[in-house]
């Protein structure tokens, strides 16, 4: 326990040190919320210091909170849940003097998570040696009785076979490796609705795939299509799929099709909590 202390304490020491002196700043993803960070060297009496945040780096910033005490020597701004992970982030600095900075926009670094403890070794108990008894001046071995049944070979014998016990499988020319295909499920683990309303959308391998998303109402119309996603991560809001309830959707590969799922868009909880009060 006290080895995971102090790891954790070399972690968090990090990314404190890690702090940029203004005009720099830190800009930090961890999970769902972004970690806006700075040091304070100005000698100039500070007046304000906003957060602001924009889909690009040019242009359409607008704000999104104040600090509450702008000459603090380290200070920040936690962005909760943003409707797009990877928006850019600026701060807008103004002094007593009626002078200001803008300072340059910055993309979210993703936070590492913290190393995790060494695993503790378990203890095995040594095994009882098994019974031996003589027969017949030969040596036979009698297994421990157990009162689990025996679910790994089938009790039906099926002479016809080369292996009486072996269960029928495909056809595979020799010396070639059958390729296993991808198992799909539901959810999917490419996209599916979050816990706040919105569709996540998870791409690994995006920067080097040509995938295409398609969506898809109840009656089979397409409403939207997402082509050359480059990003891994993306937040889909969820008035672009108009309504409540369920939609499929195709993801593709340099046009082949690699999944088709469904998911589920959730009733507005305001919506829901008006129904539930009325009589």
């Amino acid at each position: 326990m006290k080895k995971l202390s102090f790891i954790l304490f070399l972690f968090f020491s990090t990314f404190v040190q890690a702090q940029d002196t203004l005009p720099r700043f830190s800009v930090l993803q961890s999970g769902s919320s972004i970690l806006i960070s700075w040091k304070n060297n100005y000698t100039q009496q500070i007046e304000n210091i906003s957060i602001q945040r924009s889909y690009d780096s040019l242009k359409h910033f607008s704000t999104i909170g104040n600090v509450l005490n702008p000459l603090a020597l380290e200070n920040g701004y936690t962005d909760y849940n943003p409707p797009y992970i990877r928006m850019y982030y600026r701060v807008f600095i103004t002094f007593s003097d009626g002078t200001y900075i803008i300072t340059t926009p910055q993309k979210p670094v993703q936070l590492p998570p913290p190393p995790e403890p060494e695993p503790e070794v378990p203890v095995i108990a040594p095994k009882e040696p098994e019974k031996v008894v003589e027969r017949d001046s030969a040596t036979a071995v009698i297994p421990e009785e157990t009162s689990e049944p025996d679910i790994y070979r089938p009790k039906k014998r099926e002479p016809w076979r080369v292996d009486p016990l072996e269960t029928e499988k495909k056809g595979i020319t020799p010396g070639l490796k059958e390729k296993e295909g991808e198992v799909i499920t539901y959810p999917s683990k490419r996209i599916f609705s979050s816990g706040n309303e919105q569709v996540v959308i998870v791409l690994p391998d995006a920067m080097i795939k040509h995938y295409t998303a398609r969506f898809f109402n109840a009656e089979g119309t397409m409403i939207f299509e997402l082509k050359n996603l480059r990003e891994n991560y993306l937040i889909i809001e969820k008035v672009y799929f108009g309504k409540s309830g369920w939609y499929t959707f195709e993801i593709y590969d340099r046009g082949k099709l690699i999944e088709k799922n469904k998911l589920f868009i959730p009733q507005d909880k305001k919506k829901q909590s008006v129904l539930k009060s009325r009589p």
